[in-house]
């Protein structure tokens, strides 16, 4: 993220990715059931990127004005404000778990490795061949590219540029 935005403060925690991540998996632990699979993947990591993405989705969203570019400013800011909305709707579906959910989702947001197995990994495989593959085939169109994302700097007005 720091490279991508040139801003040392872009972090997914600044941007309300994380939290929008484990938004998504606290949903699935308290009212989807963490036993529940897709397609052999349990459904909390799937509803934690999910979460991710709509994390991402809301503050580009809320950073985007209508008819100026995108500035890292006003994007950072609506990132650190969906981090705190995000953790208010953590704490919020929290309170309606019972103890046995509260001692799982606090497990898993401390980062729980306990109950790990090598089906999720092998059920990715796939997916991460396939998205290594399409960034090795674009890697040298992204180096050629000297502004990797469309972002207004807030100093080209005092510069005359």
């Amino acid at each position: 993220f720091q490279g991508l935005l040139r801003n040392p403060l872009a972090t997914p925690f600044t941007l309300g990715v994380s939290t929008g991540a484990a938004l998504g998996a606290m949903l699935a632990i308290t009212f989807g059931g963490a036993a529940v699979a897709w397609l052999s993947v349990p459904l909390a990591p799937l509803a934690s990127f999910a979460g991710a993405l709509v994390g991402v989705a809301v503050v580009y969203f809320l950073a985007s004005p209508r008819h100026r570019g995108l500035s890292t400013h006003v994007l950072l800011l609506a990132g650190v404000t969906m981090n705190a909305f995000f953790s208010a709707l953590i704490l919020f579906v929290q309170y309606f778990a019972d103890l046995a959910e509260t001692f799982r989702l606090l497990r898993w947001l401390m980062g729980d490795l306990d109950v790990s197995s090598y089906t999720p990994l092998v059920a990715s495989a796939p997916l991460v061949a396939v998205v290594r593959g399409q960034f090795r085939h674009h890697r040298g169109v992204a180096e050629l590219r000297d502004d990797p994302l469309p972002v207004r700097n807030e100093s080209e007005p005092q510069c005359g540029l």
